[in-house]
């Protein structure tokens, strides 16, 4: 089964003219949790499977998302397919302390996401930035840094772009604003203390004032 998604994953295009939106939607919700026994999550847990094969497996995720999600966003599957393949190590049923599969995946994951973040797609990297905040990898701070450290040299325009398409949130104080978001990269972990210099808007006078 492995074997298939990692073809199906190479060579996603022709999902888009043979199932509707919705069915992919509703596919993609599946392929991606723990309700059948086929589902990617499964199938990663699963320590019978040579790690070499589930590296694979993973690695090719960055393909779909290139291939297919960079132009066909779905609805919310793309956004919480990282949640729901990176919330072990958050939640602690996952620890990289521990070592083998649980170090060598996490670092799977994150050489996998760096790709994801790196396509020049909003919803591509919104959901790699969500995974990320899940992972808890020792190089995310790092990787989101430059990140952010790119988005700086952005035209105002393209700023203001990223703010609507992946949900981030400005918190404005006397001497700088902070860039936030919603995608799940929590301050204790990731300090995503970046001044966008955001225009603030302007108040119109009243008539007759």
């Amino acid at each position: 089964m492995c074997a298939y998604y990692v073809q199906l994953f190479h060579r996603p295009e022709f999902l888009v003219s043979r199932f509707t939106k919705q069915q992919l939607e509703q596919g993609f919700w599946a392929i991606m949790g723990h309700t059948v026994e086929w589902s990617t999550a499964n199938i990663i847990d699963d320590s019978n499977l040579p790690l070499s094969s589930r590296k694979d497996y993973i690695e090719s995720m960055a393909v779909l998302f290139e291939r297919l999600f960079a132009n066909e966003p779905l609805d919310t599957s793309v956004h919480m397919w990282w949640d729901s393949l990176c919330y072990a190590w958050h939640c602690g049923n996952r620890n990289r302390e521990r070592g083998g599969d649980d170090l060598e995946l996490q670092d799977i994951f994150f050489q996998t996401l760096s790709k994801v973040l790196a396509i020049d797609s909003w919803t591509c990297q919104g959901a790699a930035l969500h995974g990320l905040g899940h992972l808890h990898h020792p190089g995310t701070k790092e990787l989101v840094n430059r990140y952010l450290d790119e988005i700086l040299r952005w035209p105002q325009s393209k700023k203001h772009m990223l703010s609507r398409r992946l949900s981030f949130k400005y918190c404005e104080t006397k001497s700088r604003r902070f860039l936030t978001e919603s995608l799940a990269l929590p301050d204790t972990c990731i300090p995503l203390q970046v001044t966008l210099q955001v225009p603030r808007p302007t108040k119109r006078r009243r008539a007759g004032l």
